[in-house]
């Protein structure tokens, strides 16, 4: 059993540059932790947007561990329910509750 204790945040510089997001997300991604992306500056995604974010969660499951997109634009959230990735990804819209310890909003 999976005790989904940790959690790590990181930041999505917008545009995204796989290599670089992938590079954190095999960094951090553990056994147990979930990942929250913060992609609150990804302002006009598109569909290369999506492939990175995606293969970033797959990375991150290979390592034992979880996405969470965290302050997601509604550009975003279109997109990702139109690729059918919402169930796969957790997606929280801005304003949501933060990860654990930290404020929302």
């Amino acid at each position: 059993m999976v005790d989904w204790q940790r959690v790590a945040v990181l930041t999505v510089a917008c545009p995204i540059d796989p290599a670089e997001l992938h590079r954190r997300v095999a960094t951090l991604a553990q056994p147990g932790t979930t990942l929250h992306l913060d992609v609150s500056a990804v302002r006009a995604p598109t569909l290369a947007t999506v492939d990175a974010l995606a293969r970033a969660a797959l990375l991150a499951a290979r390592h034992g561990a979880r996405v969470r997109l965290v302050a997601v634009p509604p550009a975003l959230a279109e997109l990702l329910a139109f690729v059918g990735l919402t169930p796969e990804l957790t997606v929280q819209p801005p304003g949501g509750p933060g990860p654990a310890g930290a404020p929302s909003g």
